[in-house]
């Protein structure tokens, strides 16, 4: 039976949450807002990200999407126990469930299951992961679970930036995660241990 992990103090705010606005296009027409919240307390932490559908898109189609991971707080930073999407309410396949002492992930869309390695993240675990590592430079590498795979997400970086915000304004490390089916970037504030300001 493996041992139980030790509990870890957390390197952002014990408790927060970012809004975003969601865009499409290149002529920043706005489709949707989002809002992520995270809390962490006794060894534990929790993660929500709620999207939806705002203004003229909500007449093409209305849309609510929530995804939440719930796991551990480590020495090594999170450690996800499960990974759940729901769409309109409603919970989908899109679901992980990390079993660390049989060491393997149950991949709701897939239905497989995969060996788990130290240090597998989930889609919302994995950015509050990067304030744990030593520093996120360019090669930098997390494994990644999705409800259908485990991916090597690679790091490749792009610089520092100054990001304008309704926020205010936040110095920012420029990244790109190239994928198999697409790239993400991410803003990350410098000074709010890595927390996305943009993605």
């Amino acid at each position: 039976e493996a041992a139980a992990p030790e509990p870890a103090a957390p390197r952002v705010a014990v408790k927060g949450a970012t809004r975003f606005r969601v865009v499409r296009g290149t002529q920043d027409f706005e489709a949707g807002r989002a809002e992520s919240e995270w809390e962490f307390a006794d060894g534990n932490y929790r993660i929500r990200l709620m999207m939806e559908t705002t203004g003229v898109a909500v007449m093409f189609k209305s849309i609510k999407i929530e995804q939440e991971s719930r796991g551990k707080l480590t020495s090594s930073g999170l450690q996800p126990e499960r990974f759940v999407t729901r769409r309109n309410g409603a919970e989908t396949n899109e679901t992980i469930e990390f079993d660390w002492a049989g060491r393997e992930a149950v991949l709701g869309r897939s239905g497989s299951r995969q060996p788990l390695a130290d240090g597998v993240q989930d889609l919302l675990s994995f950015q509050y992961q990067l304030a744990y590592l030593p520093k996120v430079v360019e090669g930098t590498t997390l494994l990644v679970a999705t409800a259908r795979k485990i991916e090597s997400y690679r790091f490749q970086l792009i610089g520092e930036e100054e990001l304008e915000t309704v926020a205010g304004v936040f110095k920012t490390l420029h990244v790109k995660v190239p994928t198999e089916h697409n790239t993400t970037e991410l803003w990350l504030a410098l000074d709010r241990g890595l927390l996305p300001i943009k993605i």
